[in-house]
């Protein structure tokens, strides 16, 4: 029905009134549909999409935490392969020398490099020991790196949990030592005992003999509580002798075959090796507290910064709150 004379529509007298008729939509989508809404709402459909969970607050700290995350293990890494070379290494120098000689040289005393044989069996346990270490840390490493990198969830909590269980087992060794060391070192000392009294040889290509040898010269010292501990041992029974290693020398740093065969005890190193490398030990104590400080502090910040990527990386699920507010963004645009 059109209205024709001077009342017109929405005019509040004679006609309908536009708020309260369903007219009123007219005029509102004209308001609604204006060129600066218009345009408004263009730039809003070109800006890009972010889920909830990728808010501008914090990104700054979390590529800093990301960042620093990459390069901590890739160190690690690089020091992880390190130690596989070596191994590796050790392993074929242990191949292309059966009999384990003049691997290790060593200067004592400002004076003349004297060179210790080390045994195949030593050498084939070092190498072990150290292609173990590498393997664990460039294996963490890898994880850890490519979880930063990549942001994947899965590689991250592996990551923290293989970390958890090395920084919990290091804290239960570390724990064990110091309740149980007088347990510990009176073990030991029985078997340094048993080991020099009865398996000690005179044959040169003895393991035994070497490591003796070498730790007597070296630290120095002699027996392990004194020189006497050598007295009727398996190698010379009913004979008062020491080995070489044990002697006292004041030019040289080579072993003078027959020194200890004299029987005279002022040529010989009065302190035993287990008194010279406990006080070794506590003198170097600080150094050793420092390493094992910082190898923690690395290790509970790996953990801190894996679990805060964890979270930030999660996305949300379906019917949650969070998505629900991404799907009602994405609808206005």
């Amino acid at each position: 029905m059109v209205f024709v004379g001077q009342n017109k529509i929405g005019s509040g007298t004679d006609g309908y009134d536009s708020s309260s008729s369903g007219l009123s939509g007219f005029t509102n989508d004209n308001h609604r549909y204006s060129p600066k809404r218009n345009k408004r709402r263009r730039q809003r459909s070109t800006a890009p999409l972010k889920m909830p969970s990728e808010n501008n607050g914090g990104s700054g700290g979390m590529c800093c935490i990301r960042a620093s995350l990459i390069i901590f293990n890739s160190i690690a890494l690089l020091a992880g392969l390190a130690t596989l070379g070596i191994g590796l290494w050790l392993i074929f120098q242990d191949e292309g020398n059966e009999n384990g000689t003049n691997l290790i040289t060593v200067v004592s005393d400002g004076s003349t490099p004297s060179k210790f044989p080390l045994s195949s069996g030593d050498l084939k346990l070092i190498s072990i020991l150290l292609l173990s270490i590498g393997s664990l840390v460039t294996f963490v490493s890898v994880i850890g790196c490519t979880g930063a990198c990549v942001k994947s969830r899965c590689l991250l909590m592996s990551y923290l949990l293989t970390v958890v269980l090395i920084l919990t087992l290091q804290l239960l060794v570390a724990v064990c030592a110091f309740v149980y060391r007088e347990p510990i070192t009176g073990t030991l000392h029985d078997e340094l005992l048993e080991n020099l009294k009865r398996d000690y040889k005179l044959d040169p290509n003895d393991s035994i003999k070497h490591n003796w040898d070498m730790m007597q010269h070296l630290v120095p010292c002699c027996g392990v509580d004194s020189y006497a501990d050598w007295y009727n041992a398996k190698a010379w029974p009913g004979k008062n002798f020491v080995p070489d290693s044990c002697c006292v020398y004041a030019n040289t740093t080579t072993i003078i075959d027959g020194c200890g065969q004299t029987e005279n005890p002022a040529n010989w190193h009065n302190h035993g090796c287990l008194e010279r490398i406990q006080t070794a030990i506590f003198d170097q104590l600080h150094i050793l507290a420092s390493v094992v400080i910082t190898l923690i502090f690395l290790q509970l910040y790996g953990i801190i910064a894996s679990i805060l990527m964890f979270f930030h990386s999660k996305t949300p699920k379906p019917k949650s709150p969070q998505y629900k507010a991404y799907l009602y963004e994405r609808a206005r645009m």
